[in-house]
């Protein structure tokens, strides 16, 4: 049988390549070295059975820039894509206990700019780490009688970004312990149990941009790295949001000028023909018009800007 393809995602140190040990019982097969640079070094895949199913757990690096990678960061990233080819059945965004913060809402556009506006509601999972830190802030009892899931769920609902991220993955979560003697166990009697209780391994998701099937084809070829267009077709593909913006607030500023011009001109031609009332009116609705425009162009810019700057 055809492996469960399953990407994990997510910033740098929120523990994924732990995640993923835990995952495929080895805790030597993924590099879980911390790293203090924007892009851990390498895209790794590996592939367990389980239960009779075959999984492919596929560990992405770890990135803080989304909308400006370098080539380094979008060739990892085109590698993922290929060991995720014909297309991913899960996605598991790694969020660490804690630490919400809007990067990790910001791997939903990562993913729906890659794979579709319902990849992550058809195929997200939000996975939440560091469990034993968890479990030192409730009951033994809770702990126990499995409501580790509930109390987080509770504390994602409180802060907004976290639970935008659960809300797009169709509030499907897992609470994981990477650091328990047990974990091994853990993960195979409730992860894999979840995954084909929410049937996540029945269909997968194409990437919008055909990376998967460019990889392929350079490997025909005897080319195992990623080409330059591959690497500028996913560079282009994450910045589309900004490009799209800049298109906008360039037509809304066309709109704010045009507009303005004809009321005005129509206050002038009203003011030459005699109807000279007319003209408080033309020149107060010109004004009103060209407020207008001009608002709706500045929030575009300001909102690009402000898309450039949490880049960077």
């Amino acid at each position: 049988d055809k492996p469960i393809r399953i990407i994990i995602i997510g910033k740098t140190g929120v523990g994924k390549s732990a995640t993923a040990n835990t995952l495929i019982g080895d805790k030597k097969r993924f590099n879980e070295r911390a790293s203090i640079t924007p892009i851990a070094p390498k895209c790794v895949c590996e592939t367990l059975n389980h239960d009779s199913n075959s999984y492919k757990i596929i560990d992405t690096p770890g990135f803080t820039n989304f909308n400006q990678l370098n080539s380094a960061a979008a060739r990892e990233i085109a590698k993922s894509m290929q060991y995720g080819a014909p297309g991913p059945h899960v996605f598991l965004f790694v969020i660490r206990f804690g630490q919400f913060t809007r990067k990790d809402r910001d791997l939903i556009e990562f993913i729906k700019k890659l794979y579709g506006e319902k990849s992550t509601k058809n195929h997200g999972v939000v996975v939440v780490t560091h469990g034993d830190d968890i479990k030192r802030n409730i009951n033994n009892e809770c702990v126990k009688s499995g409501e580790v899931d509930a109390f987080v769920k509770d504390l994602v609902d409180s802060d907004e970004d976290a639970k935008e991220l659960l809300k797009a993955c169709s509030d499907r979560m897992f609470v994981i312990d990477n650091r328990s003697t047990d974990r091994w166990t853990e993960a195979s009697s409730r992860f894999y149990k979840n995954i084909q209780e929410w049937g996540l391994g029945l269909s997968y998701c194409n990437d919008l941009h055909g990376v998967a099937k460019m990889m392929e084809q350079e490997r025909t070829k005897g080319n195992l790295e990623p080409p330059k267009h591959v690497l500028g077709t996913i560079q282009r593909a994450l910045r589309q949001d900004e490009s799209q913006g800049s298109g906008i607030a360039m037509a809304m500023g066309i709109v704010f000028v045009g507009v303005s011009a004809f009321v005005l001109l129509r206050g002038l031609y009203n003011w030459f023909y005699g109807s000279i009332h007319y003209i408080p009116t033309s020149l107060s609705t010109a004004w009103s018009l060209a407020k207008l425009c001009r608002n709706g162009y500045d929030q575009l810019t300001s909102h690009n800007t402000t898309q450039r700057h949490d880049a960077t």
